[in-house]
């Protein structure tokens, strides 16, 4: 009987690399912008908004690799299961 089987490691593999992807992204947008509070030049307060207009972007972009992470692992534990049925099904018939 041939063998029906997913593979839940590669899943689990890749969910942890963008796992380590989304830590990265945010430890980057976190520490790369250091904002310029002391002086009272007028860029400053365009660049403070442009600063949290990023880190507003880098959020979002690390909280829908979150969902995808997530996404991934329950496909995976999805099809390990139906797999588990059909080879119970599989063998059954014989």
């Amino acid at each position: 009987m041939t063998e029906i089987q997913s593979n839940f490691s590669a899943a689990a593999r890749c969910a942890e690399r963008l796992g380590q992807a989304s830590e990265k992204v945010a430890n980057a947008g976190a520490s790369s912008i250091v904002r310029a509070e002391k002086t009272s030049v007028l860029g400053n307060q365009e660049a403070l908004t442009t600063n949290q207009s990023v880190q507003a972007m880098v959020l979002q972009f690390q909280q829908g690799l979150t969902q995808d992470i997530a996404h991934v692992q329950s496909v995976a534990k999805e099809f390990d299961y139906q797999d588990a049925q059909l080879k119970h099904l599989f063998d059954f018939a014989d």
